[in-house]
């Protein structure tokens, strides 16, 4: 886990207990304040990462998050004024009573809690917005969801100034295809880019034509309009799917021309000064396709192999690259009896273990189509942490330890909830393990609110499964 310098010597035998010793006994009834998840990714984006202030901060909640992190983020006692509790009402800061009387103790604990905190690092907010979209690939693993655009833009706005507090930089619109189904879409990009952040968009390049055709109520002459209206809107990155030469990459896609109206669309986009990057699904031996490689190098002008970057880690939309393997779910689900030589069993748990980290520690959160929140994109429509629909994203962010859906990929505790995994629908082996996460991840969602309304029952739960194997393209 990555950790500040600043507050890595908290942990030292040396310094950390020397500044232990130093502290007072702490009163039971002493107010103890404290940053919640959502103020450590504050914290983090102010001193860290050099971000701005929170824009409604004023001077005294400025002193106030600066006397917190003179205390490491954790502490700040003897304190009684309307700064923190400002702080508390804004759902950065938390207040407490001491539980501790020992004061090495209490800084251990909540100086553990802000480490572990699930967002810290989070510096990309995903916005689905649409699950429509004019293709149907092969391969898609929203292919069976259902069809859903999210026109409630006052949340959505809410969101994304939430994010931004929280010191979020960059924000990725993907669906479906939202650059045609998407609605009011650019409003919420000229809203992310009038305070310098960064836009970006995922397509499939359907608009590199060059002839005129109207889209979200306007008409342009070709895919160079096009792309400059996204980049006079504030897009500043496109990520273009491209997964394999020509004629498989349309075989891929089922939409033939769509391998060079994709080199039309990244042609377009660089003209109009945007950066275009490239997503790539590694199937049927595409990985040792030396030639198409060097083709994508040229194409999104890359200085090094793709399949180089991903040996390295570099994975994120960062390199302009991202390379991902196949999931079995989704239109491309496959029978029980197809997966029956499949590597990941549900019957041998500790193969999962380890495998995630970024549900629990990741870069990354994502809104989805339905509004609800999420740190992942795979699986159904969202996995029980939150919707913004509901609650403001900074409650979500600062309630998502308590999911249960988080619980059970922290401590990996899939097992609890394999006595309600339906193996008629589902079967027992799967070739990705991400496709048992997000059955796992939506069963345990589905399941907690069962049991919340004391509705759960055999009945309920056969329903349960039911509706995530269809929605995961299983029946």
């Amino acid at each position: 886990m990555l950790i500040s310098p600043h507050l890595e010597k908290i942990f030292s035998n040396d310094i950390g207990m020397q500044e232990h010793r130093k502290m007072s006994p702490i009163l039971l009834s002493e107010p103890i304040y404290t940053l919640t998840d959502y103020g450590a990714r504050v914290a983090v984006g102010i001193v860290d990462l050099k971000s701005p202030w929170p824009q409604d901060l004023n001077d005294d909640e400025k002193l106030a998050l600066r006397r917190l992190q003179k205390d490491k983020y954790t502490i700040a006692r003897h304190v009684h004024n309307q700064a923190f509790e400002s702080l508390v009402a804004k759902e950065i800061v938390a207040k407490e009573t001491a539980v501790d009387t020992d004061a090495a103790t209490l800084k251990r604990r909540l100086t553990r809690r802000y480490l572990t905190s699930p967002v810290r690092f989070v510096d990309l907010l995903m916005l689905e917005i649409t699950t429509h979209c004019n293709l149907n690939c092969h391969f898609c693993f929203k292919g069976r969801l259902p069809r859903i655009t999210d026109q409630r833009i006052h949340d959505l706005t809410r969101a994304i100034e939430d994010a931004k507090q929280m010191g979020i930089g960059q924000f990725l619109f993907n669906g479906g295809e939202l650059t045609i189904y998407g609605d009011k879409w650019l409003d919420l990009v000229r809203l992310i880019a009038a305070t310098g952040h960064v836009a970006g968009v995922i397509s499939n390049g359907w608009w590199g034509i060059h002839e005129p055709f109207s889209i979200m109520g306007h008409r342009f002459d070709n895919a160079a309009g096009f792309a400059a209206a996204l980049r006079s809107a504030g897009i500043s990155e496109i990520m273009f799917s491209l997964d394999g030469p020509r004629e498989i990459h349309d075989t891929y896609r089922r939409c033939s021309g769509l391998y060079d109206r994709v080199i039309c669309a990244v042609a377009a986009a660089k003209a109009a000064g945007i950066r275009c990057d490239v997503s790539i699904v590694l199937r049927d031996g595409l990985h040792k396709n030396d030639r198409f490689f060097q083709d994508v190098m040229k194409i999104f002008e890359l200085a090094d192999d793709p399949r180089s970057m991903a040996k390295k880690g570099k994975k994120t939309i960062k390199t302009g690259v991202l390379l991902e393997s196949e999931y079995d779910f989704g239109n491309a689900s496959k029978s029980i009896a197809e997966r029956n030589s499949a590597p990941y069993s549900i019957d041998q748990q500790e193969q999962f273990q380890g495998i995630c980290k970024g549900i629990t520690h990741g870069m990354k959160l994502s809104i989805r189509a339905n509004g609800e929140v999420e740190p992942c994109t795979i699986g159904t429509m969202g996995k029980g942490y939150g919707n913004i629909h509901d609650e403001p994203l900074s409650t979500i962010v600062n309630k998502m330890r308590a999911s249960p859906v988080y619980r059970m990929f922290e401590k990996n505790t899939f097992v609890d909830y394999r006595p309600y995994f339906s193996r008629d629908l589902f079967g027992s082996r799967f070739f990705h393990p991400c496709t048992f996460f997000g059955i796992i991840a939506s069963l345990a969602a589905g399941v907690e609110q069962l049991r919340a309304k004391d509705e759960l029952n055999r009945e309920n739960v056969d329903a349960l499964n039911l509706q995530i194997a269809q929605e995961m393209g299983f029946v």
